[in-house]
């Protein structure tokens, strides 16, 4: 029942604001009431499904990517402690720049854009990624070896 609820406020949202831009004589490129945002999607749909086809395939590239790598990594840093502390502080400094920072540079590099979305994508999810890895065993009292010390496997 708590599903119907929720359908029932989302309607009637959608309702309430199509109702006050009616009502409050909104203009149209300011806020579109929901009929036309529905209209404009039906009448866009194929050109739209294959602007969601490009983001899918981007954002799935991305993530395979990034999972591939950041566990090969994690591995490596697993296994070699000289690697893990040379590596991880830029991993933390690449990690807490701010994406759209390194986005126009990024543009700049790389010549396609598909090619500079698909990298900032695959950047967002490999950090995410590659600081949850510390899972080594650890003895009684001994404090986690990486930097992400509250996860533990």
């Amino acid at each position: 029942m708590p599903k119907a609820y929720s359908v029932i406020v989302i309607l009637s949202l959608f309702i309430l604001w199509e109702i006050l831009f009616h009502t409050l004589n909104m203009r149209w490129y300011l806020l579109p009431p929901p009929s036309m945002i529905l209209e404009s999607i039906q009448s866009n749909f194929i050109s739209l499904m294959g602007s969601l086809a490009v983001t899918l395939k981007v954002t799935l590239t991305a993530l395979l990517a990034s999972v591939i790598i950041s566990v090969c990594l994690a591995i490596i840093f697993y296994f070699s402690k000289f690697v893990e502390r040379s590596m991880m502080p830029i991993t933390v400094i690449l990690q807490v720049t701010p994406i759209i920072a390194i986005a126009p540079l990024i543009s700049i590099w790389v010549d396609s854009s598909q090619m500079a979305t698909l990298i900032c994508a695959f950047l967002v999810a490999f950090f995410s990624f590659i600081n949850q890895y510390d899972c080594r065993p650890q003895k009684h009292g001994e404090k986690s070896s990486g930097f992400n010390e509250t996860l533990s496997c």
